[in-house]
């Protein structure tokens, strides 16, 4: 094996998170593959590795085997291959795009946590991706309108509407960005970790590879985003299931605003990410740097109805299954 080449090859993770824009920028990068390959750049969507290269790695704490502990192994052995025949084809960088090496929508919401096991997932795959990463990037997202998409694409996964006490528990659930950062930090500690908030960058991809790559592409495709009417299709969706809408009857219909968070519960999520944004300024000494560069409120990207990729985290929900066996029994990671 090409342990030098491996070496000299650097490898950027993008592991979303979920429900933060991730697949629109993962639909960035696969309409221009060809003007990234040219820069030296490869890249790794889901469907590039679904087939094996990261099985192992896609499982919950928990339900590891030794089958899945084999299958990790062997992730590893396959990404050093990738990265050495990489080299061999003169790419200088891979960009590793995958949220689901963080966990999925079916765990947030079963556990009522936010990535409960991200750090036991992050300890797992140190050995796949610590000789060469160099950059990891988290998109982060206002708690209020990340939940309200967690809790829309559960419901296509089968979860009935919200109670109140399933919202309290979420407004209460004690993991937060910050610790999803520091968990990164801890796990990689030689990486920089980039953490990219939606409100200012979900729809700036070029602006999104350039700070990750140091790429500018002269004329990037950017034109394949179309908004979600989250409400209208959970509307549909409640209609087909007979399911009684209660007190979300409002809310639910074509063009209307799904905000399952009263009023109250917005505001100490609001402040709990305000709370978050601040403690990330201050970690420029700890190798996390925050990227922001407009003065959008959190959640105004949603009452503006721009619900970026929620037609895709639907369709994986429908698929999510057992939460535990992930990808190594052919199940999405949503």
């Amino acid at each position: 094996m090409d342990m030098v080449g491996v070496g000299l090859m650097e490898l950027v993770l993008h592991l979303g998170a979920h429900c933060s824009g991730h697949l629109g920028f993962q639909k960035f990068l696969a309409a221009n593959t060809a003007a990234l390959s040219q820069e030296g750049i490869a890249t790794a969507l889901p469907a590039q590795t679904k087939g094996g290269m990261l099985a192992g790695l896609m499982v919950a704490q928990g339900h590891e085997t030794p089958l899945t502990d084999h299958a990790a192994h062997r992730s590893a052995g396959l990404m050093r291959l990738h990265l050495a025949d990489l080299t061999r084809q003169d790419m200088q960088l891979l960009l590793l795009s995958e949220p689901g090496l963080l966990g999925n929508v079916a765990l947030n919401l079963t556990s009522g946590q936010l990535y409960p096991d991200a750090a036991w997932r992050l300890a797992r795959m140190r050995n796949t991706f610590e000789r060469s990463v160099t950059r990891i990037c988290l998109t982060i997202r206002s708690y209020e309108c990340w939940w309200m998409q967690q809790l829309a694409a559960g419901m296509f996964q089968g979860h009935a509407l919200p109670t109140e006490a399933q919202l309290d528990r979420l407004v209460t659930q004690p993991r937060r960005w910050r610790h999803l950062a520091q968990e990164l930090r801890d796990a990689f500690p030689a990486a920089e970790i980039l953490i990219l908030p939606h409100e200012a960058l979900s729809d700036q991809h070029p602006r999104m590879l350039a700070l990750l790559t140091g790429a500018i592409l002269a004329d990037p495709v950017t034109d394949f985003t179309t908004p979600a009417d989250i409400a209208g299709d959970l509307a549909q969706l409640v209609a087909d299931r007979d399911e009684d809408p209660g007190t979300y009857a409002g809310q639910l219909h074509k063009g209307g605003t799904w905000m399952p968070f009263p009023n109250f519960h917005r505001e100490v999520l609001q402040d709990a990410y305000r709370e978050d944004l601040t403690w990330l300024r201050g970690q420029a000494d700890n190798n996390i740097t925050l990227i922001e560069n407009t003065g959008a409120h959190p959640g105004q990207e949603d009452e503006r109805g721009h619900n970026d990729g929620f037609k895709e985290e639907r369709a994986a929900a429908r698929n999510m299954g057992d939460p535990g066996r992930e990808r190594t029994a052919g199940a999405s990671a949503g």
